[in-house]
């Protein structure tokens, strides 16, 4: 079966939902495909939890882009951060949108060598039958590949032993298909491990987690190992926060969060312990019951001892240097007070490698050449976040480059 369409946008999360809403705003006329392998549209980006971040201002912008080049470990394609500013997305409804179907390969038109020229997809509908999608431009925004075994052990060896905290469709698809084609991969064994998955008490060794976003160590919430131990900044990035996980004993953590930063989490904290993965404690011998920590005593000092560098009285050993929602001197362990615990580990979160591509989401060939009719947005592509994604930065990504993709793939239309 054959159909004919002007674009073809494979992947409906954010970057692909993003990506038609831009192109069907910038030319109504446009026949414009959304393709879905999954029933539901959202992907991954209707599990995310850690908010989205933005540049207010002109003011802003340098820092932003600083903060992204330092989070990627000197990775990070620059010309693709400077590109990457969050802006309000149009809305527009001209868009057949397609469920249920898997795109299996990139059509390349006929006589072309390299780079090919991609002219549509091949897709495997949920029935079984195969539809040929002819378009003279196609966008990637397929995901990545955290809950991929085969891609994680090939790219990122011992990666797959981690649970993730992706949906089962993060296969990475879209970039096999590219790599089929001769589409120049980056970055591919980087793969972030987040600090913060949850431990199901119920389950501890699923293969699937959920994340415990950012905003809990933001409002203040500490990690403690076994011992009951501080080891780590908790507003450190991502990777340096597993890293200094994995060194610890049972390479899990104990996370605490207290009272004024549970309220400042009132809105997602009924959701974590309707799940059974957090709990509230009354009081530091509570929590400490909880930890399974020994000496609840131990857990007050230790404690107090935040205190103190929060106040400025000392300096913290792991160079936390701001301190939210900061709590008072603790007088004894049964002082009566609300004590959010959890316990967490590092857990595939997010793959930084994929398809190569400009600034302007076109996709680059291994000959160094673009491949014509062919772009790529989000998690499939690879060099915006470098070695390490800065919490926030993937629903921007989301957003941006979507609205990008879908602009050059209609100047593209237009030639």
């Amino acid at each position: 079966m054959e159909k004919r369409v002007d674009l073809t946008i494979v992947g409906a999360g954010l970057a692909g939902l993003t990506a038609s809403l831009e192109a069907a705003t910038l030319d109504p006329t446009l026949q414009i495909l959304l393709v879905e392998k999954e029933k539901k549209v959202g992907g991954n980006s209707a599990k995310a939890s850690s908010g989205i971040n933005a540049a207010l201002d002109d003011a802003d912008e340098p820092l932003f882009t600083q903060d992204t080049l330092k989070s990627g470990g000197g990775l990070a394609v620059e010309t693709i951060v400077d590109a990457f500013i969050p802006r309000k997305i149009a809305t527009m409804s001209n868009i057949e949108m397609l469920t249920g179907a898997t795109a299996n390969k990139l059509l390349l038109a006929e006589g072309t060598s390299a780079p090919p020229t991609v002219t549509g997809v091949e897709l495997k509908m949920a029935v079984g039958q195969t539809v040929s999608v002819y378009s003279s431009a196609v966008v990637l925004t397929t995901g990545g590949f955290s809950a991929s075994h085969t891609m994680l052990k090939r790219f990122a060896p011992g990666m797959e032993e981690y649970p993730t905290t992706n949906g089962v469709w993060a296969q990475g698809e879209g970039v096999l298909m590219s790599e089929a084609i001769g589409v120049d991969l980056t970055l591919m064994d980087k793969v972030q491990l987040h600090p913060t998955g949850f431990i199901n008490p119920k389950d501890r060794d699923a293969s699937t987690r959920f994340l415990a976003p950012e905003a809990i160590r933001g409002s203040g919430a500490l990690l403690l190992n076994k011992n009951g131990k501080r080891f780590v900044n908790e507003l450190t990035t991502r990777d340096k926060a597993s890293d200094a996980m994995l060194a610890q004993p049972g390479q899990e953590a104990y996370m605490l969060l207290f009272e004024d930063g549970a309220k400042a989490m009132a809105s997602e904290l009924p959701f974590y312990k309707h799940m059974g993965i957090v709990t509230t404690t009354e009081s530091v011998a509570e929590a400490a019951k909880f930890c399974n920590f020994d000496d609840p005593h131990a857990l007050l000092a230790e404690l107090n001892e935040y205190v103190d560098i929060a106040a400025g009285n000392k300096a913290d050993p792991f160079g936390k240097v701001t301190f939210p929602y900061p709590i008072q001197r603790i007088p004894s362990v049964d002082t009566p007070m609300q004590i959010v615990a959890m316990e967490v580990a590092p857990t595939v979160h997010y793959t930084m490698g994929g398809v190569k591509i400009t600034e302007k989401t076109e996709v680059i060939h291994n000959s160094g050449k673009i491949v014509p009719g062919l772009f790529a947005a989000g998690e499939v592509s690879g060099g915006l976040h470098g070695a390490n994604r800065l919490g926030g930065n993937s629903l921007a990504e989301c957003v941006v480059f979507g609205r990008v993709a879908a602009q050059n793939a209609v100047t593209h239309l237009r030639q």
